[in-house]
């Protein structure tokens, strides 16, 4: 699948301002080389960061597949470093297990099937995005609050950014779990020079609830990195939790690439 930016603009303003102009009812279709992106139900959750809810997104049948593909394969989750952090004094920032799911893995379609309703409802190709990664979080585990994007002054030069990120929950959580957006609400940043990235306290929560997604946009329209985005996942207090996470680039990364592409990242 072929995704060009048109008339001077970056394909992550393109990409973004698309994603926009479909949730607020403008027909994505206008914009050419993009993909028609169907409707389907969604809430808003916020505007700062922009973010939306689409109840029953998976059905138990997809929720539960990815969970039997990722449970023999779970290690203890990554997490990528800043410029100077020292490695020991992170290891409490993410305490979950996780493995990482690509549609070529699984013979039964599944996985295959969830990206392209992703792709469906974001305006994003499939091979914009990276892999799947599965999470279980155990009783007393957590991701405190964090960017999905990388700011170049953290983490170097980028050759592609996340531009979206797509939180799937593949089960229903006892107690405990949920995600959090700390730095919510227009006068959000006014919060960040106080603000306490371990604490769920602040901001609003989502619950988690199995087939439920979570989309968030990490960039602003002019391809700044959006703040508002920071979020975390919350102590499990009672059972587990199960989510599988999708982040989408502003470039080609799948094995769908035109040669071309791929040869140059």
């Amino acid at each position: 699948m072929r995704f060009h930016a048109r008339n001077g603009y970056s394909t992550t303003a393109v990409l973004v301002l698309c994603a926009i102009a479909f949730f607020t009812g403008i027909m994505v279709q206008q914009y050419p080389g993009l993909p028609s992106a169907g409707r389907g139900p969604f809430q808003l959750l916020s505007i700062y960061p922009r973010a939306y809810i689409f109840p029953k997104f998976l059905s138990e049948a997809e929720a539960d597949k990815m969970v039997e593909l990722a449970a023999s394969r779970l290690a203890p989750s990554g997490l990528a470093l800043k410029r100077g952090d020292d490695p020991n004094q992170q290891k409490d920032v993410r305490t979950s297990s996780g493995t990482f799911l690509s549609s070529g893995m699984d013979k039964t379609g599944t996985l295959r099937s969830v990206e392209e309703k992703i792709a469906a409802v974001t305006g994003v190709p499939s091979a914009y995005g990276e892999p799947f990664n599965v999470l279980r979080y155990e009783n007393g585990q957590h991701y405190h609050s964090h960017l999905d994007a990388f700011p170049e002054k953290d983490y170097g030069p980028q050759s592609s950014q996340r531009i979206a990120t797509m939180l799937l929950y593949l089960t229903d959580v006892e107690e405990g779990g949920e995600t959090t957006f700390l730095l919510e609400g227009k006068d959000g940043l006014d919060r960040l020079r106080n603000i306490d990235y371990t604490k769920c306290d602040t901001g609003i929560q989502v619950k988690p609830r199995k087939g439920d997604a979570l989309l968030f946009w990490n960039i602003n329209p002019d391809g700044s990195l959006d703040q508002h985005a920071l979020h975390g996942g919350c102590d499990v207090v009672s059972g587990q939790k199960w989510a599988a996470t999708k982040w989408m680039r502003n470039k080609c990364i799948g094995m769908d690439c035109p040669k071309s592409r791929t040869n140059a990242q």
